[in-house]
């Protein structure tokens, strides 16, 4: 990892979320060079890949990192850093070797690393996890990898009937062309998604408030959801059909959104530019959100270089944003991921 930008990104009051693999020194020996920069503490705790660094019931475990994990969370406390994790929901390999929750496109392509967002079973085992989460000492949960891949998925058999059976069509004429070829089903197909993606988060807010099986009077870790923000899938507005977000129910459920930010684009746009007044538009939603006791964090994807998070904050405090994050690299499967993400036209 390169020590100048960590440390300059820190100085910058930037949120850092670590992937602990990529870290190449025990957690002590980390946070003895890093922690008098740091305010807040974020690691990975259930990786892109299916696999918790944590000692878990849940969901299988990576046994090579549950002893840092365990270290990284016990040192943060000790210094009185909020602690900070992050779990990947619908982004899930191990899961999605699973015919069952495999989320496909109109083509019956699936795809590899990600899960259908319509399924109980999913929904339960998410909230599972994060009721693991939050029995640990931890301010606050990132759920990364929420909603659809893009406006093309799901067209598994459970969604295809599901779907058919409320607008009164045959599961067999679905697909993206027969929705595109009838406004009114393709309305109705998109407000569907967006209850899908309410149900999903309604699952983990319920597990993340249900008293603990203790009688210790600890409070809940903040769940921050994860939205995808890029001008190819019309920002804000277009990722409500794109994605199936519903930003007006993150507020209402747990109050705090991850914005990430130009996740297919390699840099936000100059400042200044009509693309950026276009982004500063876009993100009207964020003094509201605010306004109605919610906190929003603007989030970027392999930060190299510190002009980018000074951008990015220079944008987070012409919006009202709370808080800028970023990764020091891509997520796993980028290029996947992005290939299903693109929209096609």
């Amino acid at each position: 990892m390169a020590d100048d930008i960590i440390r300059e990104m820190l100085m910058e009051k930037a949120l850092i979320l670590f992937e602990p693999k990529e870290i190449d020194t025990g957690a002590r020996e980390f946070m003895s060079k890093y922690a008098s920069y740091m305010e807040e503490a974020a690691i990975t705790a259930k990786a892109a890949s299916g696999h918790v660094y944590y000692e878990s019931d849940e969901a299988p475990v990576d046994d090579s990192m549950t002893e840092f994990f365990e270290e990284w969370i016990e040192l943060s406390n000790a210094l009185e850093i909020d602690t900070v994790v992050a779990m990947n929901y619908y982004a899930d390999s191990k899961y999605a070797q699973n015919p069952e929750v495999q989320t496909l496109d109109s083509s019956g392509n699936a795809s590899l690393h990600h899960v259908c967002p319509n399924r109980r079973e999913t929904w339960e085992y998410g909230a599972g996890v994060v009721k693991e989460l939050s029995a640990l000492p931890i301010d606050e949960i990132l759920v990364l990898g929420t909603g659809y891949l893009s406006e093309k998925f799901c067209f598994c058999d459970t969604c295809r009937k599901e779907f058919s059976s409320k607008v009164g069509i045959n599961p067999e004429q679905l697909s993206y062309k027969y929705l595109a070829d009838h406004p009114s089903e393709l309305d109705a197909w998109r407000e569907w998604r967006r209850e899908k993606f309410v149900d999903g988060i309604a699952s983990l807010h319920e597990a993340n408030t249900a008293p603990a099986p203790t009688e210790d009077d600890v409070s809940s870790p903040r769940l921050s959801i994860e939205v995808l923000i890029d001008p190819s899938t019309g920002l804000v507005e277009g990722s409500k059909n794109h994605n199936g977000y519903d930003f007006s129910r993150i507020r209402d459920l747990t109050g705090s959104i991850l914005v990430n930010l130009y996740p297919w684009s390699p840099r936000l746009d100059s400042i200044g530019s009509k693309e950026y007044e276009k982004l500063v538009e876009a993100l009207y939603f964020v003094r509201d959100f605010n306004r109605r006791g919610g906190t929003v964090t603007l989030f970027r994807w392999a930060v190299d270089d510190l002009q980018e998070i000074q951008a990015l904050k220079t944008l987070a405090n012409e919006v009202g944003a709370n808080r800028v994050a970023a990764t020091l690299g891509y997520p796993p499967n980028y290029s996947d991921y992005r290939e299903n993400a693109m929209p096609s036209y």
